[in-house]
């Protein structure tokens, strides 16, 4: 006797299966999703500011010892919706701007492909490349600007105080533009109240600039420095406490004050070494 079709209703008995479908809400509130994105070990620019220690564990290539709580998974989940979503209109946008204008999302940065982030041991993707396209003399496109897009989910009550990126996206970005060569970005913050977004203007529109990225690189080799003697830094003890990886392995209460020595689960990966040494 199955529940497939309105007319199935009319069986007799039917109430158990009528009470099967309406346990989907349970499974739903039971449902922690699945991790597919390896990370591999290194720098990732989503790390960079904030707890130190963290982004040691993860150039450690240190194991994750546990999950979020499902409330903090599903936030994270529909952020990545919202990044999607943007990125298939980015994509629309481009397609109807007769080669005026291309867009490519998920922009990979690594080793193999950037110079810097093979001196650091860098892995990350920037959420998007947009690429103004003007005709050349011969008659065939010739890119005149690139811009790149990072973007960002906040709460209603978050984005009215906005008056400007933060300062941990702006280091994120900047890391972005180090290591593909971007003159500059656009940070779009994104309303999930209203859907209203940032303009790629103003402060929400954020140059190079070598200060700062010469402090991140001062950042990045104390941290490969730290790797190479299997050190940890002091954590950032706070709220991303709640659903880091590693919250287990850092016990931060217990440490608060003190560098203690790598645990010996962790180790240092090959690359890290010749990315301390190059």
């Amino acid at each position: 006797m199955p529940l497939l079709r309105i007319a199935d209703l009319e069986q007799p008995n039917i109430e158990p299966l009528v009470a099967a479908a309406q346990e989907m809400s349970d499974l739903y509130e039971k449902w922690e999703g699945r991790d597919e994105h390896d990370r591999p070990a290194g720098i990732h620019a989503s790390e960079i500011s904030g707890c130190p220690r963290k982004a040691v564990y993860t150039m450690l290539g240190t194991q994750k010892m546990d999950k979020p709580d499902t409330m903090w998974l599903r936030k994270f989940r529909h952020g990545h919706w919202v990044h999607e979503g943007l990125q298939r209109e980015l994509h629309s946008m481009a397609k109807h701007q007769e080669g005026k204008l291309t867009f490519k999302s998920e922009v990979p940065i690594n080793p193999y492909n950037s110079e810097i982030a093979k001196q650091f041991g860098i892995y990350s993707s920037a959420d998007g490349i947009l690429t103004k396209r003007a005709t050349g003399e011969n008659g065939m496109p010739v890119d005149i600007v690139r811009v790149g897009l990072e973007i960002k989910t906040c709460s209603p009550a978050e984005f009215e105080k906005l008056t400007g990126p933060k300062d941990a996206h702006v280091e994120q970005v900047m890391t972005y533009m180090a290591c593909l060569d971007v003159p500059c970005f656009w940070l779009l913050y994104y309303n999930k109240g209203n859907e209203n977004t940032t303009p790629s203007r103003g402060k929400f529109f954020v140059r190079f600039q070598h200060s700062t990225w010469d402090n991140l690189a001062g950042r990045f080799s104390r941290w490969l420095d730290m790797v190479e003697q299997q050190v940890l830094p002091d954590p950032e003890v706070g709220i991303g406490c709640e659903w880091c990886p590693y919250r287990w392995t850092c016990n931060p209460v217990g440490v608060r004050n003190r560098s203690p020595r790598v645990p010996p689960a962790s180790t240092v990966t090959s690359h890290q070494r010749y990315a301390k040494k190059g």
